[in-house]
């Protein structure tokens, strides 16, 4: 079952603000803007450097018996610093794809809050 198949009851002039944006419907469509938003800032994100550290410790031995005797522990430190240079536009395509998003999520919050003052029309603002 979906939000638009489901069937919200009219409400009657007078009623708070507040109550009506609590509908399911309107706060679906703002959490589906607070969504897009939270995108654009991950599409930004990737133009940055991203810093990795891996490292592992072990033994090391010829025989099975001197795994574990002194001398035989060894350690790897690996350090990544990968640059998005050369991307050939993917990072721009990706911010550009979450702006318009965002966009759309805009327009159906919008439609929403237009369609619920239609609605109600005597919507009073919350005290």
């Amino acid at each position: 079952m979906t939000t638009a198949s489901v069937q919200l009851p009219d409400l009657p002039a007078g009623v708070p603000s507040d109550v009506l944006t609590r509908r399911p419907d309107v706060r679906q469509a703002e959490q589906q803007l607070v969504a897009a938003n939270a995108n654009i800032g991950a599409a930004r994100a990737a133009f940055f450097p991203r810093i990795s550290l891996t490292a592992g410790i072990g033994t090391a031995s010829t025989q099975l018996s001197d795994l574990f005797s002194g001398g035989s522990w060894g350690f790897t430190v690996a350090p990544q610093l990968p640059v998005p240079i050369f991307d050939a536009g993917r990072n721009r395509a990706g911010l550009a794809s979450a702006q318009v998003g965002r966009d759309i999520a805009i327009a159906q919050y919008e439609r929403s809050i237009r369609w619920l003052s239609a609605k109600c029309p005597m919507a009073r603002p919350a005290a």
